[in-house]
């Protein structure tokens, strides 16, 4: 009987199945049950007994109102259940059918090649506290100051804490923009600057976690705050006079005037000040190099030209090695600049805004200032169309008498 039952087949028609088997002297027996009891009738062949067990089963399947399943169609049934492992095997066919849509005829296994060459089945789960951790561990590079770090550390660490637990993968885009929207203080609405530099926060986290080599976030696909936008800039940046920049330069100690020369006569971002080194500066041919160790929003260098007066005023660092600015060094010039009375307020960028200003003022072209300060000439052009005479760009590169 043993070996009978290893020949049993399994007829199916709807929810109807139907058993046929060998019998010891070469018969064939067909078994089903029918009104809640077994009943039976035998075959000279194999093949009668198969025929004879459809025929049965479609029979009672049309008493009950079902469909014919044939054997293939009940192992297709428990294929895609299988494949659909915990979930509902509708379900998981409603995803695959999306996915083909999706797809616009291209075939399921030329999308799988493109996935697994995009780097994404090698992505890691992780927690957003655990990409935060160690995206804010970049900042702990020797000499990076820890002061242009404060704004990225604050803005994550408050998201982790509202956020607790979740997956990185899980941030959308909505939660983003809800998340950078949020109020200052009660009911108020932040700042265009805050919520600018809210918005540069996550880019730089996310573009960070995009990284091949960090494995978080699938490099070809746009993250949640990829199409999040800025907010425009309605007014013309603020900007000092030569003299407000002029009697900064006269109060600051010897450790702090590298950072003010070089953001006023070179025009490079904030952060990218702290990390110029001397060693960049070309004293024969009179450039600064800002190569990709310094540049912060694009990787490609770029060669400043050295004003006169910033080769005056630089002199003394001329055979020094390292880093040209202290840490903090923003922060403590502002500080001692308020003190005095000069300013009453930081604007932001203020160095790189004047720079720039005072260079078009100068004739210079925009294209040429965009090269020269790593930015686009779109920019250029859209915001720094600041009415100042020519007069005024030769003061501030003049040299003193």
């Amino acid at each position: 009987m043993a070996k009978g039952q290893s020949r049993t087949q399994k007829v199916k028609y709807g929810g109807v199945t139907v058993l046929v088997r060998p019998r010891n002297d070469g018969r064939w027996v067909i078994y089903w049950r029918e009104a809640r009891r077994p009943r039976q009738t035998t075959a000279q062949t194999e093949k009668e007994a198969v025929e004879v067990a459809k025929e049965k089963a479609r029979e009672i399947s049309g008493k009950q109102g079902g469909r014919v399943v044939t054997i293939e169609d009940s192992q297709v049934l428990e294929l895609v259940r299988k494949l659909a492992g915990n979930r509902p095997a509708f379900a998981w066919l409603r995803e695959m059918e999306d996915c083909q849509t999706r797809l616009k005829g291209a075939s399921i296994p030329r999308a799988v090649q493109h996935f697994l060459a995009s780097g994404a089945a090698d992505l890691v789960q992780v927690t957003f506290a655990t990409a935060k951790d160690s995206y804010l561990q970049t900042f702990n590079t020797p000499g990076m100051s820890k002061f242009s770090s404060k704004a990225p550390r604050q803005e994550l660490a408050a998201f982790d804490a509202s956020h607790t637990g979740v997956m990185l993968e899980e941030i959308t885009k909505p939660v983003l923009q809800q998340w950078i929207a949020r109020p200052v203080k009660g009911d108020e609405s932040p700042s265009r600057n805050t919520f600018n530099n809210r918005v540069k926060t996550w880019k730089a986290f996310l573009n960070w976690c995009q990284e091949p080599e960090q494995k978080m976030l699938a490099p070809g696909e746009p993250h949640a705050a990829a199409s999040i936008e800025r907010l425009e800039v309605r007014t013309n940046p603020k900007i000092w006079t030569s003299e407000v920049a002029r009697a900064i330069l006269a109060i600051l100690p010897e450790t702090l005037r590298p950072y003010l020369i070089i953001g006023c006569w070179f025009g490079p971002r904030p952060t990218e000040i702290e990390r110029v080194r001397w060693e960049l500066f070309d004293w024969k041919r009179g450039y600064l190099h800002i190569d990709d160790t310094v540049a912060e929003k694009t990787p490609d260098q770029r060669f400043v030209p050295m004003c006169p007066l910033a080769r005056k005023l630089l002199e003394p660092w001329k055979d020094a090695k390292g880093l040209c600015c202290p840490p903090n060094p923003q922060h403590k010039i502002s500080k001692l600049a308020r003190a005095a009375k000069i300013i009453t307020k930081w604007e932001v960028d203020v160095m790189r805004h004047s720079y720039i200003s005072y260079q078009i003022a100068n004739g210079v072209s925009k294209g040429q200032v965009a090269e020269w300060t790593g930015n686009s000439e779109t920019i250029i052009k859209k915001h720094y169309r600041r009415p100042l005479r020519r007069e005024d760009g030769k003061a501030w590169f003049a040299v003193a008498a």
